[in-house]
């Protein structure tokens, strides 16, 4: 890949032309359309966006953090996302926390594709750098609006920024660029910070104290960087996925300090600064938090306690993958090894390993990056990550590079190594979010791979190949992003708006698309008081129905306390309207997962309501004994005939006619519809009320059909039609303009 010359590196971008800047200009655009038919075809069953969704409402209306509302994240995410409905002038939807989302998405890659060129001046590791990033991160379209969004990029944009300070040596203002990013982070997510502290206090210890004491600095730092993920670890230590992460780290941290570069030139005054500008960001942020009502006691256990109780009440663990424990052992061993090597031999035998080393990733890299999304690349990345962190950091001999850009690199690879934590002690989408810096790392270890080439000279086969390898590699990058775009917009295009308010931009699959049509439709009908199981508080924004307390969050069985489900029982006892929306495939998902399904609430819940109807996985509870007409929920009675078809549904009309009635099977895509009305079909009418309890006998009625209020429908007529109950059948309701005016499905 394209690097500039060790002694004439030029500046970034200059003399390029116009067709680069073109290029790029496309580039960043693709990404971005992209990544918007992404976050706009997806809504995870598990609705993490509903909850943060309703929490950060509910403090933009009433304020209280943590004793109010609940939230197991920091303060300063809640300042974002207040500040930003404020510039909204309302409160936030599902459409603008996504188009929010892809801002701090697309701002990642770009800091990222940023410090990679201001170290290299390298065109190709630059977009390099920009797209696998980019595409790396595609597990946010799951969890839109998750302060991990925010995380990422601060820790992105924090990197961005100290670097490039670093590189022109203004230390100071590195400084408390760096403390000010760690107090974010710390009152973003605590565990997160911590781990930013820790890094920037390690690498700073390498970076101050005189050599006579290096060695024992550097002892110094991987023993506090283990006992810390120790520390960190101690609920689940027993657990076998534990003790491969805590190895897997403690041979990460042994072999990034080994190769550390370890200049001194930190001062007293620069720490002081770090401290000052995180200690000033952090009252600041605590003070806005504190004048929307929240006591120091809440902020207390909203900040601290709170999250030192998250381990014990749920885990995921990490799917490490075959031979992660015996790459970290070659990987030390190599570690422990180089400096005799180049003692033993020379400097440019231990290089050649090294090069060879970082060629090797890189392919298995691309190989890695043109599969993400179709099979478990980011699992495989994260099972090996941390004890190859040092191969990118190590420096090449006779390589030029100067004080801060040695620093820089020790920075990246600190940070890095410590974000690697994060996946504990949930896995998924996490593990992305831990690792993303190693993309732009590994652009920075392939910019001193052709810097080295060049030193050898054309003599060198690979320094022949090189352009070829670039081409390749750029071809390879290209394509993915192009397919990756074809495929986001091509299911974005084939899927229906959900047209639900706030989300009206979200385009479903049909299957999902009218389960939440009708699970909605049924709430606003039927419910006074709406809760779910689990947490999936996207319901509530649809329908504008209230949860019973502020005390919302996706887990709530593992998360609230006895007082707090209290509390949420007697809410639901006063509302005798009470409905509750149950995800029955996530609860199979979870108690196979042994994630533990108890408590108070759960068990009142179990106890006191029952379906009243099953659509796609969910099904929507009333209390015991009620009754109610489920709206939009067909099913098939017997006939006398068995050419004929009959069919019967609750509708709430507004008087607006309806002309014909569309059906068709979502499963089957190219299979033909049906379309029934005056010519096919005789329907009747029954009024009804919300007891489904009829209020007169059912009576012919012509087409169009028109009726005020709750009606059961009928409808007969020739043909097999929709032979049998079932999930993948839709039928549209239209009006005379062709408006579609309500969907029937079947229940399961």
């Amino acid at each position: 890949m394209t690097a500039a010359p060790p002694t004439a590196r030029k500046a970034p971008w200059r003399g390029t032309g116009a067709g680069i800047a073109l290029g790029a200009a496309l580039l960043l655009a693709t990404l971005l359309a992209t990544g918007c038919w992404m976050l706009f075809s997806n809504l995870a069953l598990y609705d993490d966006e509903g909850y943060i969704l309703i929490s950060a409402r509910e403090y933009f209306a009433h304020g209280r953090l943590y004793e109010l509302v609940y939230s197991q994240y920091g303060p300063a995410f809640y300042v974002m996302t207040d500040a930003f409905q404020h510039l909204l002038a309302g409160p936030v939807d599902h459409t603008a926390a996504r188009l929010l989302t892809l801002g701090f998405w697309i701002g990642t890659a770009v800091c990222c594709a940023g410090f990679v060129l201001r170290q290299t001046g390298s065109r190709s590791l630059t977009l390099f750098a920009l797209t696998t990033t980019f595409l790396y991160l595609y597990f946010i379209t799951d969890e839109p609006f998750h302060p991990g969004s925010l995380v990422f990029f601060l820790l992105a944009l924090s990197l961005l920024a100290t670097t490039e300070l670093l590189g022109r040596e203004r230390l100071k203002s590195a400084a408390a660029v760096a403390g000010l990013t760690g107090a974010i982070l710390l009152l973003t997510k605590i565990n997160v910070g911590v781990f930013y502290v820790a890094a920037l206090g390690t690498w700073a210890l390498l970076h101050t104290v005189p050599s006579r004491w290096q060695r024992s600095a550097g002892i110094v730092a991987v023993t506090s960087l283990v006992l810390l993920a120790a520390a960190l670890m101690h609920t689940l230590w027993r657990e076998s996925w534990v003790q491969v992460y805590l190895a897997l780290f403690a041979t990460g941290a042994v072999t990034v300090f080994a190769v550390s570069d370890r200049e001194r030139f930190v001062t007293a005054k620069q720490v002081f600064l770090f401290f000052a500008a995180g200690a000033a960001g952090g009252l600041l942020i605590l003070f806005a938090v504190w004048l929307r009502g929240t006591s120091v006691e809440g902020l207390l256990n909203g900040v601290l306690l709170g999250p030192l109780r998250h381990p014990g009440s749920y885990s995921y663990p990490v799917d490490w993958r075959p031979g992660s424990l015996s790459v970290a052992a070659l990987s030390l061993a190599l570690a422990v090894a180089l400096p005799g090597i180049r003692r033993k031999y020379s400097a440019a035998a231990a290089d050649g390993i090294i090069v060879g080393l970082r060629l090797v990733l890189a392919a298995a890299l691309l190989v890695g990056f043109a599969m993400l999304m179709r099979y478990r690349v980011i699992g495989a990345v994260f099972s090996y990550v941390a004890p190859l962190i040092w191969i990118w950091m190590v420096p090449l001999s006779g390589i030029e590079s100067s004080r801060p850009a040695r620093a820089c690199r020790g920075l990246i690879g600190t940070v890095l190594l410590l974000q690697y934590l994060h996946a504990y002690p949930v896995g998924g989408s996490q593990e992305s979010w831990g690792t993303f810096l190693f993309w732009p790392l590994a652009a920075l270890g392939l910019g001193d791979v052709r810097l080295w080439l060049r030193r050898e000279g054309a003599s060198h086969a690979l320094g022949r190949w090189w352009p070829g390898i670039t081409a390749a590699a750029l071809v390879v990058l290209a394509a993915k992003v192009g397919w990756t775009a074809k495929t986001a917009h091509d299911r974005y295009a084939s899927r229906s708006d959900l047209a639900l308010p706030g989300a009206a931009q979200l385009h479903l699959l049909d299957s999902h698309r009218t389960a939440y049509h009708v699970l909605t439709l049924n709430a606003a009908a039927h419910a006074d008081v709406l809760f779910s199981l689990p947490g999936m508080f996207s319901f509530n924004l649809w329908t504008g129905l209230p949860t019973p307390t502020q005390k919302n969050t996706t887990l709530w069985f593992t998360l609230l306390n006895d007082r707090e489900q209290t509390e949420i029982i007697r809410a639901i006892e006063a509302a005798p309207r009470t409905c509750i929306v149950l995800q029955e495939t996530l609860v199979e998902l979870m108690t196979a997962g042994k994630v533990p399904m108890r408590g108070l609430l759960h068990d009142y819940l179990q106890h006191n309501f029952s379906p009243a109807f099953r659509v796609e996985g969910f099904s929507f509870l009333v209390r015991n004994g009620r009754t109610i007409a489920p709206l939009e929920i067909a099913r098939l009675l017997p006939t006398t005939s068995g050419t004929d078809t009959h069919l019967e549904f609750c509708f709430a009309s507004d008087g607006t006619p309806i002309a014909a009635i569309e059906a068709r099977d979502f499963a089957a895509t190219h299979s033909p519809g049906m379309k029934l009305d005056a010519t096919n079909a005789r329907a009747m009418i029954a009024t009804i009320n919300s007891q489904n309890r009829a209020l007169g006998g059912p009576q012919p009625t012509a087409w169009p059909i028109r009726f005020k209020g709750l009606a059961r429908v009928s409808l007969q007529f020739k043909g097999t039609g929709p032979a049998s109950p079932q999930a993948t059948t839709v039928f549209q309701l239209k009006g005379p303009e062709g408006e579609t005016l309500g969907l029937v499905r079947f229940a399961e």
